[in-house]
């Protein structure tokens, strides 16, 4: 008991200024960063605390009594050091906006702080025998206060406490409408394999459940991925290699059988993982792109995110280099880096889905949903409960993922019979192809002849009966769209036959086929399969065929789309994997494009958006950009989403129509080799778009106007609204960038800028730019009146060495409307820019 007395004290003074009183401080200061309120995070931090305290209290209870006294000195210094630097010696490091910390310009505060650290411990355990009187009621007393500002200022603080997360996007309403009388619905689960659904089935009994269906044990894929069998799904047809996969895909999408659906009146609800735009709909949801995590992720992920900074605050300076790590964090990849995997927001999503359905009217209606689990990485343990991270590619993390998904879709099965739906129903469940584990039959695995060829199929008809049929027909994942229209008796014929109508004992040859882009070119290999997809002796090759490609001509500024509705196709070269719905992952250290111009006029302007591969054993992926074989840029990118770089290319580099842009990427890396799934690829960046563009012409004094008909659309960078205002344009986020072409000046540069400020109320009162060219910081603007300001800034010429200046403007007080409850735009906002201006400057004449 007296050590107890003597320690218990300093202990939670230690804990409290670590976990509570400096989150709860940071909070309060960034309301409108966090998602949640403080009170869902406290718990975290009381928790984190209380088991600090509890260790240091056991360390104390084991320690010999003669260090007892001076241990307790110790903890009780360290605690008021933390409240000490935290509140008197923090110091200004500018914003945690991802532009990064220049250490260099700190050298002092970190002797100064090692200094004050080193002598305050030293002090307290020369002086441990005098200060032990004290240690306990002064930590008591410090706790108090700090207790006592904590509850007074929360309780004028609106929503620190109750403010809740809420989905950007819920799932919209037409979207949940069931018809009263005759549904199609189209589940895809991707990578679902077959032997592991039976598995799955036999294990919890679910042959009576599933009511009506019939598995069809020796269903085939077309090829081992996504972009090609969904629209082999929806079209019939296998990709032959007589034209670029893109248009293969839309011409597929277009013509699918949903399309037939709608044109006889069926109500069309689509939840597709690619897009399906092309064709008609009635509702759509982009849910991978829109729906957030589960409320536990965001809570966090919020909580990591206010530790790391609150730790920032508590350390002295060297501690907080650390701490910091280069814009990547301490905590947060270690704990809440998992918080981005898609599984968890799909199954997120499909539980929303299934509480909310609902008997609409009578108009028929086809449901399709395109979920991600099972496919890797594997994040479930064996009770369904989310792992915290991704698990080994094993057949026991890959049967866990795929039993979590399945439970869902049984719950699936429930509402539709709660509502009375389910006899009347068509329902059908799809694996889009199978997985990289290989297939158990009669417990032993099998190497298949081909890749991922055991694609799960199970349909039941309406107004089936019984439980779990099962069938050994040679059916394939090409017959499932005349499957469909003859079961719901619609109109139009598709290549393919109607799985009931395939005998089990019939021997058919069924296609499939691999792709591989290497050297610039791409090619397929078509696969015959005769027999069990069971044995790997079942199947024979074609010889690979090269992939008819036309290149056509590039024309400076035309968007270069990559995925399956873009028209990269005609551009891509080597080292690239197969294309995806929404981008074209690398796959390897280089990849390249290759495009035919015309002979330029002036330097050309690279630019290029893509979503770099991190993870945290990958924090940042650095991109060489080479033209014609020369260096004319190096990217680094160090944030987890899509993001914008540009790079000038000399004239003089172009030398012929050809040209080859390549992109060395040293830190690709695969995820197998990461622990983290299966795929065996080295990613680094998935390519969304990029363009060339003539380098546009500023003439010095020239006004840029942002309006919607002005003159700044070619000289603007990241971080500016999609479309202009009448007279003006917005910044969105927290940085945005003009590019301007000059030649050196003579003279240094005026830079001159109007807007309005974004300001609302009581709750944004003013805006602050803090103003770049070139990356040196050249001026500070505060604007804190709700009208047009002008402000300028002074360029040295000695900032301009390069073809063109780069104008950052760094906006650390913006803010969306919605966040403070001032309408629903979710953009961060700060500044409604109206027009800039670069001039050169006269030199003063000297006084005569």
């Amino acid at each position: 008991m007296g050590r107890l007395k003597i320690l218990l004290a300093p202990s939670l003074l230690i804990s409290s200024n670590l976990f509570v009183f400096p989150t709860f401080s940071v909070y309060q200061q960034n309301l409108d960063e966090f998602e949640v309120g403080y009170s869902s995070l406290l718990p975290l931090y009381g928790l984190s605390g209380t088991l600090l305290a509890a260790a240091i209290l056991l360390i104390g209870f084991m320690a010999p009594s003669r260090t007892v006294k001076g241990l307790a000195c110790a903890i009780f210094c360290l605690g008021i050091l933390l409240w000490v630097q935290g509140n008197f010696l923090m110091g200004t490091y500018g914003v945690f906006d991802g532009r990064g910390i220049d250490w260099s310009e700190y050298g002092l505060r970190g002797w100064m702080d090692a200094s004050i650290w080193t002598v305050s411990l030293a002090t307290c355990l020369w002086f441990s025998r005098y200060l032990i009187g004290i240690t306990s009621y002064t930590s008591w007393i410090l706790i108090g206060l700090q207790s006592i500002l904590l509850l007074t200022s929360s309780a004028t603080s609106e929503g620190l406490w109750s403010k809740s997360y809420r989905y950007e996007h819920q799932v919209p309403t037409g979207l949940l409408g069931y018809s009263s009388t005759r549904n199609i619905v189209h589940i895809v689960l991707d990578s679902f394999q077959t032997d592991v659904f039976r598995e799955l089935v036999a294990e919890r009994q679910l042959e009576a459940d599933l009511q009506g269906f019939v598995l069809f044990e020796e269903n085939i894929g077309v090829a081992p991925y996504t972009s090609f069998s969904i629209p082999a799904i929806f079209s019939g047809q296998i990709y032959d290699g007589k034209q670029l996969p893109g248009k293969y895909y839309r011409n597929s999408i277009e013509a699918g059988f949903q399309s037939r659906l709608y044109d006889q009146g069926y109500r069309v609800n689509l939840v597709p993982s690619g897009s399906m735009r092309e064709s008609p709909y009635t509702n759509y949801y982009d849910g991978q792109r829109v729906y957030k995590g589960v409320q536990e992720d965001v809570v966090l992920l919020n909580a990591t995110r206010l530790m790391d900074v609150a730790l920032f605050r508590q350390s002295p300076h060297w501690v907080r280099r650390g701490i910091y790590n280069d814009n990547n964090w301490f905590l947060t990849p270690l704990l809440a880096g998992s918080s981005g995997f898609a599984s968890l927001r799909e199954k997120a999503f499909f539980n929303d889905y299934l509480q909310h359905i609902f008997v609409g009217d009578s108009q028929p209606a086809y449901h399709f949903i395109h979920l991600w689990p099972p496919h890797p990485p594997y994040i479930t343990r064996s009770d369904g409960s989310f792992a915290g991270r991704a698990l080994p590619n094993t057949r026991d993390n890959y049967r866990n993922e795929a039993g979590a998904i399945l439970t869902q879709f049984m719950r699936l099965l429930e509402r539709l019979k709660e509502l009375n739906l389910y006899d009347s129903s068509l329902i059908i469940l799809q694996g889009d192809h199978g997985s990289q584990i290989l297939p158990v039959v009669d417990g032993k695995p099998v190497d298949t002849c081909v890749p991922r060829v055991a694609a799960l199929l199970t349909v039941k008809l309406p107004e089936s009966t019984g439980g779990l049929a099962v069938s050994s027909a040679p059916t394939s994942i090409l017959d499932i769209a005349t499957t469909i229209m003859t079961a719901a008796g619609a109109e139009g014929r598709f290549p393919g036959r109607s799985v009931f109508e395939i005998e089990s004992d019939e021997i058919r040859t069924r296609p499939y086929v691999t792709y591989r882009a290497t050297g610039g070119e791409q090619e397929i290999t078509r696969h015959w399969i005769q027999g069990s997809i069971f044995d790997p002796t079942a199947c024979f090759a074609d010889e690979p065929v090269a992939i008819q490609t036309t290149r056509a001509p590039y024309h400076y500024g035309t968007p270069i789309t990559f995925g399956l509705i873009g028209n990269a196709d005609d551009y891509i070269g080597f080292g690239w994997s197969a294309p995806m719905s929404r981008g074209w992952w690398n796959n390897g250290e280089r990849a390249s494009l290759t495009l035919t111009v015309d002979p330029p006029a002036t330097d050309l302007v690279l630019k290029a958006r893509f979503l770099p591969y991190l993870r945290p054993q990958v924090p940042e992926q650095n991109i060489y950009v080479f033209v014609n074989g020369t260096e004319i840029g190096l990217w680094t990118a160090r944030e987890r989403k899509i993001q914008q770089f540009r790079a000038v290319i000399p004239r003089g580099l172009i030398q012929s129509p050809e040209v080859e842009i390549r992109f060395d990427l040293p830190n690709a890396a695969s995820a197998a080799s990461l622990g983290q799934g299966s795929d065996r690829r080295k990613l680094a960046i998935l390519m969304s778009s990029a363009s060339l563009h003539l380098l546009p012409a500023y003439r010095l004094g020239t006004d840029l106007r942002f309006g919607k008909n002005g003159t700044a659309d070619a000289f603007m960078g990241p971080g500016w609204g999609r479309f202009g205002q009448k007279k003006f344009r917005w910044t969105v986020g927290h940085r945005a960038s003009l590019y301007l072409p000059v030649t050196e000046p003579g003279n240094d540069l005026l830079l001159e800028a109007t807007f309005a400020p974004y300001l609302w109320e009581e709750k944004v009162r003013k805006q602050t730019v803090h103003v770049l060219a070139n990356g040196n910081k050249i001026g500070e603007w505060t604007a804190t009146a709700k009208k047009l300001h002008i402000f300028s800034a002074t360029i040295p010429k000695e900032l301009v060495d390069s073809q063109e200046i780069a104008i950052d403007f760094h906006l650390p007080d913006a803010v969306s409307p919605r966040s403070i409850e001032a309408g629903s735009d979710v953009r961060r906002l700060a500044l409604a820019m109206y027009k800039a201006r670069l001039s050169e400057k006269r030199p003063a004449r000297n006084a005569d």
